[in-house]
């Protein structure tokens, strides 16, 4: 069975036709699913939106959830880019594990939000994430440099960029923030992207641009652009939330709002106890306070309530499918992502 055979099931279905007409009617506030098991809820997001093009954001309970929904529909919408918003540390709500490979990923989908595409975009994400204050748009546009091929190079200007900006000029770049220059070959590691980026120069003229692996120095793919991005957590000067990146008419997929809250409840009066003083390791940490992090939990409702939101409920256990398909008699598709995986 393809995936188009899976849509045209789903489509005509009495259930699909009454969530479409209540999106059809509802322009704010909640619409809530009952009876979805496995990757139902995943299948219901991605053909709404092939039905609607309207930029989906998917809030889950926890990270594992969360990447676990990522999965599901990057194997239901194959080449469309999922992206993955994350917290920017590893521990919830702990300032002092902060991580530059979080940093990057929430660099990456600020970008994306930011350009024009003419399919609207994906966001996977958990409420900590969104609750986490970003770089206003009109510094991201700023600060943001872009580099083209046949653009003329100008190596001062973007040392003097580099440099205002926090990146480090080593040798070879191994992670976000580092650039190299080597004659006529600049290697910069941008916040924007999780791999560097090669400008290959003839004279002062960008004769082309490759993305390469940084263990290894080999080529992945040849671009025509990129954009060079700052630490987004070390340029928050004028902040601002993630819904302000979000187009107006975006339709949330809620795996359970009322958790959530609970969860950015709790992990805000933990971190009203953190004491900075008492981080052994100091270098490049820097903590603001929990008002010039994250956004207050009454002001990150009332953002919520300016989208339409379709809660889907938790996460279940796959036993439940096999327990429909006894007592109902029900037919069951189980896509899995290798053809070896077996009833």
């Amino acid at each position: 069975m393809k995936l188009t055979d899976v849509f045209e099931r789903y489509i005509p279905g009495e259930n699909f036709v009454e969530l479409s007409q209540a999106l059809d009617q509802t322009k704010v506030g909640a619409i809530h699913l009952n009876g979805l098991v496995g990757s139902a809820a995943a299948l219901l997001a991605a053909i709404t939106y092939q039905q609607k093009n309207l930029c989906t954001v998917v809030v889950c309970a926890t990270i594992e959830d969360a990447k676990y929904f990522a999965t599901d529909v990057e194997n239901v919408l194959p080449g469309k880019t999922i992206n993955y918003l994350p917290a920017s540390y590893k521990r919830s709500f702990q300032p002092e594990t902060i991580q530059n490979q979080l940093v990057l990923e929430r660099a990456e989908v600020l970008n994306r939000l930011n350009q024009t595409h003419s399919k609207a975009e994906w966001i996977i994400t958990t409420a900590e994430a969104m609750l986490e204050f970003v770089m206003g748009e009109k510094d991201l546009n700023q600060n943001t440099f872009e580099l083209k091929v046949g653009d003329t190079f100008d190596l001062e200007f973007f040392i003097e960029f580099l440099t205002e900006h926090h990146f480090e000029r080593s040798d070879f770049v191994y992670e976000a923030g580092h650039f190299s220059i080597r004659g006529g070959i600049i290697d910069v590691f941008s916040f924007s992207n999780e791999k560097p980026y090669r400008i290959e120069l003839n004279g002062n003229i960008i004769e082309g641009i490759r993305i390469f692996e940084p263990y290894d120095q080999l080529s992945v793919k040849k671009v025509d652009r990129f954009y060079i991005i700052p630490n987004v957590q070390k340029e928050l000067h004028a902040k601002e939330t993630i819904f302000n990146y979000i187009p107006k008419d975006a339709l949330f997929w809620w795996q359970d709002f009322n958790l959530s809250c609970d969860q950015l409840q709790r992990g805000l009066e933990k971190v009203a106890h953190f004491d900075p003083n008492s981080v052994q390791t100091k270098e490049d940490f820097s903590f603001e306070g929990i008002e010039k992090t994250w956004l207050a939990l009454v002001d990150f409702k009332k953002a919520t309530e300016k989208f339409v939101r379709i809660e889907f409920g938790t996460r279940k256990v796959l036993k439940a499918i096999f327990l429909a398909r006894v007592v109902d008699k029900l037919n069951v598709y189980i896509p899995s992502s290798t053809t070896w995986q077996k009833m």
